[in-house]
């Protein structure tokens, strides 16, 4: 039997009885093995090889996925940010938060993209600039059923 577990986890079970010497049933035991999908380690090995920082929202603005280089310059990890919005990335001062926030919404309400470059300043000062395109994700009922954003770092073309 197959079954997902807590983290998304994918495993097999495997259940059999334990038998004592006179043939009777003792217990019960079970396996559980991880079921590799090679798939996704190649879809994860693809985004984050990708030179941008990649990430997918729920319909609700809440975090799906992120990629590698996303998390490393906002010094987080997907086990932190899925499931969470924007307000996660505390490093974002309050006027650049309200500012996605309302491109996420405009891409939902309109279902179209959105293309903007933006600068903002880390916690240790660094100066990032950045063009993010939102694309919205349309489902089979041609619904919003959520948002994929790519972050680019222009900050070297920018500083020329």
């Amino acid at each position: 039997e197959k079954r997902y577990i807590n983290d998304g986890i994918q495993v097999e079970s495997t259940v059999f009885p334990l038998i004592n010497s006179n043939g009777d049933i003792d217990a019960i035991a079970g396996i559980d093995q991880e079921i590799v999908n090679e798939e996704k380690d190649i879809l994860k090995l693809v985004m984050d090889s990708l030179p941008g920082r990649v990430f997918y929202k729920d319909r609700n603005l809440k975090y799906v996925y992120t990629n590698k280089k996303f998390n490393d310059l906002f010094k987080t990890s997907s086990k932190e940010i899925v499931g969470k919005s924007n307000d996660i990335i505390n490093k974002l001062k309050d006027e650049l938060f309200d500012k996605f926030t309302e491109d996420d919404k405009e891409v939902i309400r309109t279902k179209r993209n959105i293309t903007r470059e933006e600068k903002f300043e880390l916690e240790n000062g660094e100066k990032v600039y950045t063009e993010i395109i939102r694309t919205p994700v349309i489902d089979c009922n041609n619904e919003v059923a959520g948002i994929v954003g790519l972050s680019l770092d222009i900050t070297k073309r920018k500083q020329m």
